[in-house]
């Protein structure tokens, strides 16, 4: 049988969740970098559809996610160039 996800009431308009990708390819909650997003709500986020990853002022989808060494990590289109797909691959929070 499928594994089913539900959204809560509170997520019921949610469409999208914007989280911000920076140097050391960790995930952030804000703009400026200053609170790492951790392995719980990023898998949440993931399992439920709803990320967008922002990198350098591009929105960037997300194409894969998986549990890897107490991390959760997001692969995500970064450019596509005349039939090349550009991706990197960002993470959660190891230590919350």
């Amino acid at each position: 049988m499928a594994t089913k996800t539900y959204s809560t009431s509170e997520e019921k308009f949610l469409r999208s969740v914007t989280l911000y990708a920076h140097t050391d390819n960790k995930l952030y909650y804000d703009k400026a970098h200053t609170q790492k997003v951790n392995k719980a709500d990023l898998m949440n986020i993931c399992a439920k559809g709803l990320l967008t990853v922002m990198k350098d002022n591009t929105f960037c989808a997300p194409v894969a996610f998986k549990e890897n060494s107490g991390e959760v990590e997001v692969t995500v289109i970064t450019a596509v160039t005349g039939g090349t797909v550009t991706a990197i691959t960002v993470k959660s929070d190891s230590h919350v």
